[in-house]
């Protein structure tokens, strides 16, 4: 646990988390349209050597994205049968830079969405749907990574009042170095990570050096259509007076 963080509050039972998290899954369901097909042109196991990572304390809290990235497999399907998901962000330039509260219970708030939903089964598209890629949103029957990020991302922005332009996806390879989507919450202080495999709200620099997560791409908190690459390891850290990238590369 990265310090300074709070522990997630105490939570019920698994089977009342499940309970809880179905009730708000029913609240949020929303209506689909027809599959398209997409091009299947972005491999979801990219090859990427394995950085040497870095200390933790040497990264900084908020992630540098570079250039625009392929969007994860079945992303764009997604987005034909879920459009609500994937509208660009309104406000002022000004709103959409702004990020969440950092405050204890914002945190304990992301440690309760977290627990409820990692709660439900996680099951794969492959035993699911018949498919290797299928992304939705997870149900009372669960979901794999992706549709289990979906919905925390629901819950928190429908239920919680988080921005939707702070809750962003991220494509990342494991520390088994296989294809593994996560919801990165930008927060004041630094990004943070919930992932379907672990119950602790940690900043991304804590999964690239604790956990050996490589991440890939992530969502633009202008349009989560967009997706660019996150700058390896060995070039995050910058003089914020001289070389702070800009806000709209991301």
């Amino acid at each position: 646990m990265t310090e300074g963080i709070p522990e997630p509050r105490k939570t019920p039972s698994r089977g009342r988390r499940i309970l809880r998290a179905a009730a708000v899954i029913g609240a949020l369901a929303a209506p689909t349209v027809t599959d398209a097909r997409e091009p299947q042109t972005s491999a979801w196991v990219a090859t990427v050597e394995k950085e040497k990572a870095p200390e933790v304390s040497s990264i900084p809290p908020t992630m540098r994205l570079g250039d625009l990235a392929q969007p994860p497999i079945d992303f764009v399907n997604f987005c034909v049968r879920h459009p609500e998901e994937c509208v660009p962000f309104v406000g002022s330039e000004r709103e959409r830079m702004t990020r969440e509260d950092g405050s204890d219970f914002r945190r304990l708030e992301l440690g309760d969405a977290n627990a409820e939903v990692n709660a439900l089964p996680q099951v794969s598209d492959l035993d699911r749907f018949g498919r290797t890629e299928h992304w939705t949103i997870a149900d009372s029957k669960g979901g794999d990574c992706e549709d289990l990020a979906i919905l925390k991302k629901r819950i928190l922005q429908h239920v919680r009042g988080f921005q939707p332009n702070n809750l962003l996806l991220a494509h990342v390879l494991d520390e088994k170095n296989e294809g593994h989507i996560v919801l990165i919450v930008r927060m004041n202080d630094g990004d943070y990570v919930l992932d379907t495999k672990r119950r602790e709200i940690a900043l991304w620099g804590e999964y690239a050096t604790t956990h050996g997560y490589t991440f890939l791409s992530r969502q633009s908190y202008l349009d989560p259509k967009v997706w660019r690459k996150v700058l390896p390891l060995a070039e995050q850290n910058y003089s914020r007076r001289s070389h702070a990238p800009s806000e709209q590369r991301k």
